[in-house]
């Protein structure tokens, strides 16, 4: 068989991770050693190159770059220079290093230059440490079964905030389609484009009525855990255990009225809005939304930012948002409804 050096490149650091995370080899009589085989195994396989049909870019980057450049944002990558050459005002948001909110917000004009990875990144779709798991699995390291393996990394380009916004940072799938299927879909990411259009069917999902969609409930009977949400007829239901004792409330209405507030007046106003959602458009998905995992933290604006995307909430009220602020917009959503942010809670916390 043909030698492929990158292919030998990456059997030997396997080797390497498995034994002390270091290679031991003799030449001459002498001990050479390459400590850091872990290391540099995660590296390699950062850089190593696919093929056009395993890139990817998401909706939102794309409308971005196509007012910033007329070069294909395939054509970039980490620390590239982009400079925009498209008239017109962009405002765009800068990220340093693994940091969840933006350093700095800025309107760039036509000459004016960024690096790519303050704006924007290559997101591993299946996860670099999921790659190297599989690949450590193998029984033997064959060129075939690594390249298998290799065939797996699909990358995505997309903001710097989308990717912030991804709850699963390890361990995923190693099917790319399912990826995007779940955990792309639930932190409000789409796929614009291809570079060259793979063949691509998102999986059926499974999930069934008894998964663990919440995580634990405190209300005026102590603490439960919440079960599934599921359709009967018209309504949607929340399936509660409390200790032995399983109970189901309709939601929204039902569900918020369980949680309480400290401030009585703050609570009347919570049941009062939540109550009166069910008679608008898109309220249960909004209610489905707020109770499935997309909680209110520290990080108020870009929490808000995200609901902008997904639910068409007002941008402009963004500021009430920032550090030091209200946390309160009035009139915010498409609906007419308030946006509120309880400090250091959520919906699934005592108040």
């Amino acid at each position: 068989m043909e030698q492929n050096r990158i292919l030998d490149i990456i059997i030997n650091l396997l080797h390497g991770t498995k034994t002390q995370n270091k290679l031991i080899e003799k030449q001459n009589g002498e001990e050479l050693i390459l400590n850091g085989c872990s290391y540099l195994l995660n590296q390699t396989i950062r850089q190593y190159q696919l093929p056009a049909s395993h890139y990817c870019v998401s909706k939102e980057a794309l409308d971005l770059w196509n007012r910033i450049s007329t070069d294909s944002i395939f054509n970039y990558t980490y620390r590239d220079t982009v400079i925009k050459d498209i008239n017109g005002e962009v405002c765009i948001e800068k990220f340093r290093g693994g940091e969840g909110i933006p350093y700095e917000t800025s309107d760039i004009s036509v000459g004016d230059k960024f690096i790519y990875k303050d704006v924007f990144t290559d997101e591993h779709i299946v996860t670099v440490s999921n790659i190297i798991e599989e690949l450590l699995s193998l029984s033997e390291y064959d060129y075939e079964s690594i390249k298998n393996v290799l065939d797996k990394i699909y990358i995505c380009k997309m903001l710097k905030r989308e990717d912030r916004a991804i709850e699963s940072k390890k361990k995923r799938s190693l099917d790319y389609r399912e990826v995007i299927a779940t955990d792309y879909k639930k932190a409000g990411i789409e796929i614009a484009t291809f570079e060259e259009e793979p063949e691509f069917s998102p999986p059926e999902p499974d999930a069934t009525e008894d998964d663990f969609l919440f995580e634990v409930i405190h209300d005026k009977k102590g603490e439960g855990k919440a079960l599934s949400v599921f359709q009967r007829g018209e309504d949607y239901y929340i399936k509660i255990a409390f200790e032995d004792v399983i109970e189901e409330f309709v939601y929204p209405d039902q569900f918020i009225c369980h949680l309480t507030a400290k401030d009585p007046e703050i609570q009347k106003e919570i049941k009062s809005e939540y109550a009166a959602m069910r008679d608008k458009t898109n309220s249960k998905k909004n209610q489905f939304h707020l109770e499935n995992g997309y909680w209110a933290g520290v990080n108020a604006q870009y929490i808000y930012d995200k609901y902008c995307r997904i639910f068409g909430w007002d941008s402009a009220c963004r500021r009430y948002f920032a550090r030091r602020k209200t946390l309160y917009a009035i009139n915010a959503t498409p609906e007419g409804f308030s946006v509120w942010m309880p400090v250091h809670t959520d919906l699934c916390e005592a108040y």
